[in-house]
C-alpha cells in the first residue's frame, strides 16, 4: 500500500534562482498536494542558497517533504539517492530548474489508471529564452499508447517529463559515470523490457531553456564527455541490451540512436579535442551508422536529403549519389524513398521579383544532387527559359567537421532567370532528371524585394504557378494577392 499517489523527486544542484518555481509547481497541483504527493529534494552539493529554499519547505510540509544533503555526485547519483525514499504509486524526477503545469497529475492519475502502462510521456514545451514546444512534439497529436516495435519513429528519451510507475522505476538505475545520455539511457532500457509508454498531449512539462546558457544541455557540445563517452555509455549499452533481448537491434533502437547521430555528424570539433580522440569519436559514429538499417536514416524526421545521402555514402563508404532512381517525381535508395519533389516547398524559394522589359527572378534552388543530373528552367506556355544556377560558397571550417569528406556539397544554389511578360501568362519552375519525366516544381515564395510598374501589371501566385496580368486583361477568378 503507498501512502500517496506521487512521489517526485528533484535533484538540485545551484539552482536558487529558479528552485521555488519548481516545487510551487508541484505544491499547485489540482490534484491536491497534501493529500497526494510526496516531495522529494536531494541537495546535490548546493553551494548556493538552494538549501535555505528547501529548508524553508520542509518546515511548511514536514508530512510531505523528504530533505537529503549529500556530496555532490551529479543528477544520476541524486536521482538513484532520492528513489530509497519512494512513497507513491508513481514517480517522477523534476529537475529543479523545471516546472509542471498544474492539471498534469490529475491527467497522469487518470490515464495510469485506465491504460495498462508503466510509464507516461508528458508534452515537453520550451520557456524562458525560446518559447516553443521540443523538436519530437510530433509524438503527442492525440492521447494514445505507443507501441515500440510498431511506432518505432514515436521517440521518447526525457526521465523528467515522464511519469513510471515506482516498482518499474526502482528496477534501473541512472548511469552515474555518464554525464550526458543518462536520461536516454534510463528511458530507453525501461522500454526495451516494456516495449509501450503513454503519451498525454494536455498535460505539459515547462523545460527551462536559459537565457545565460547555463544548462547542462545547453553546455554539453562544448564538454569531451559528450562526445566519445557518450557513445560508449550510452549508444553501444542500449544497442547491446537490444541484441541481448531481442537478438537484434530493434528499429525504435536504431531509430532513437539515429535521431542523436543526426546532430552530431555536422558539428564541428571543439578546439580542445585532440587528433586521437576526433579519430577515435569518427571510427564510434561510423561504427554506429553501419549497424542502421537504410530505412531507418532515410525516415528520420527533420533530416534534408543531402544529410540522409551523406550517411548513406558513409555507410557503404562511396557517394551514393550515382545510385538514386528518380521514379514519379521521388528519390529512391535501394527502394527506400529519400526524398519527393512533388509538392515539396522546400526546394524551389522565390525571393526576388522584378519586371522591366522582361521579367527578372532569383532565388534559392536545394536539390540533393549535383547540377549536371538534371535540367532545370522556366516554362511560359510552349517556351522554356534557362536557369543560372550560382553554387553557394560555404562558410563552414570543412577541415574541422567531425565528417569533412563530402560535407561542402550541400548542393545550395542561387538562382535567376530572365523572361518576356505577356498578357495572360503562367510561368512555372520545371525540373527535369536525365532520361526522366518533368517535374513542376512548388514554389515556397519569401519575396524581400519586389519592382514592377503597379499601373501596368499585376502578380499572383497560385500552387506552382506565377501569373503575370497587364491591366485590362481576363480577370482569373481563383487569383489572390501576394506582392
Amino acid at each position: 500500500m503507498y501512502k500517496y499517489k506521487f512521489s517526485v523527486i528533484i535533484p538540485i544542484y545551484n539552482v536558487e534562482n529558479y528552485l521555488k518555481e519548481a516545487i510551487e509547481s508541484i505544491l499547485n497541483q489540482t490534484i491536491g498536494f497534501k493529500e497526494n504527493i510526496q516531495l522529494i529534494l536531494i541537495n546535490d552539493g548546493s553551494t548556493d542558497n538552494s538549501e535555505v529554499i528547501c529548508m524553508e519547505y520542509k518546515q511548511k510540509y514536514p508530512e510531505n517533504i523528504t530533505y537529503l544533503k549529500k556530496e555532490n555526485g551529479g543528477v544520476s547519483s541524486a536521482r538513484n539517492a532520492g528513489m530509497q525514499y519512494i512513497e507513491g504509486e508513481y514517480v517522477n524526477f523534476l529537475d529543479g530548474d523545471d516546472k509542471w503545469n498544474s492539471d498534469v497529475f490529475e491527467l497522469v492519475w487518470d490515464f495510469f489508471k485506465n491504460n495498462d502502462v508503466k510509464l507516461i510521456a508528458c508534452r515537453k514545451k520550451y520557456f524562458e529564452a525560446v518559447n516553443d514546444y521540443h523538436v519530437l512534439d510530433y509524438v503527442f497529436e492525440e492521447d494514445r499508447i505507443i507501441n515500440i516495435e510498431e511506432d518505432y519513429q514515436y521517440v521518447h528519451l526525457h526521465s523528467a517529463s515522464t511519469f513510471f510507475e515506482s516498482n518499474t522505476a526502482k528496477k534501473y538505475k541512472f548511469d552515474v559515470n555518464l554525464k550526458y545520455g543518462e536520461d536516454a539511457k534510463y528511458v530507453s532500457e525501461i522500454l526495451l523490457d516494456e516495449k509501450k509508454f503513454g503519451v498525454l498531449r494536455k498535460a505539459e512539462y515547462n523545460y527551462r531553456k536559459r537565457i545565460n546558457e547555463t544548462s547542462i544541455l545547453q553546455k554539453s557540445f562544448s564538454d569531451i564527455r559528450w562526445y566519445n563517452e557518450t557513445i560508449e555509455g550510452y549508444h553501444k549499452k542500449i544497442i547491446e541490451k537490444s541484441i541481448k533481448n531481442e537478438g537484434k537491434i530493434l528499429p525504435y533502437i536504431q531509430y532513437i540512436l539515429m535521431y542523436d547521430l543526426k546532430g552530431r555528424i555536422s558539428k564541428e570539433f571543439p578546439s580542445f579535442m585532440e587528433e586521437e580522440q576526433k579519430k577515435q569519436y569518427r571510427e564510434s559514429l561510423l561504427e554506429l551508422i553501419k549497424k542502421f538499417d537504410d530505412y531507418i536514416i532515410c525516415e528520420q524526421k527533420k533530416f534534408y536529403a543531402t544529410d540522409k545521402i551523406f550517411v548513406l555514402s558513409l555507410k557503404y563508404g562511396k557517394d551514393i549519389v550515382n545510385d538514386l532512381e528518380f521514379i514519379d517525381g521521388k528519390f529512391y535508395f535501394n527502394n527506400i524513398s529519400i526524398l519527393s519533389i512533388k509538392n515539396n516547398n522546400s526546394i524551389c524559394t522565390l525571393k526576388k521579383l522584378k519586371i522591366k522589359n522582361k521579367l527578372i527572378l532569383e532565388g534559392d534552388f536545394k536539390i540533393p544532387i549535383p547540377s549536371d543530373l538534371y535540367d532545370f528552367y522556366l516554362e511560359n506556355n510552349s517556351k522554356k527559359y534557362e536557369i543560372e544556377l550560382l553554387e553557394e560558397e560555404s562558410e563552414d571550417n570543412i577541415e574541422n567537421k567531425i565528417f569533412n569528406i563530402g560535407r561542402k556539397k550541400k548542393f545550395k544554389y542561387k538562382f535567376k532567370t530572365k523572361a518576356k511578360p505577356e498578357k495572360n501568362n503562367a510561368f512555372k519552375f520545371i525540373m527535369k532528371l536525365k532520361n526522366a519525366t518533368e517535374v513542376m516544381l512548388n514554389v515556397n515564395t519569401e519575396v524581400i524585394e519586389t519592382s514592377y510598374n503597379k499601373k501596368k501589371y499585376k502578380l499572383n501566385f497560385k500552387d506552382k504557378e506565377i501569373f503575370i496580368e497587364k491591366k485590362n486583361s481576363k480577370i482569373y477568378r481563383f487569383f489572390r494577392r501576394i506582392f
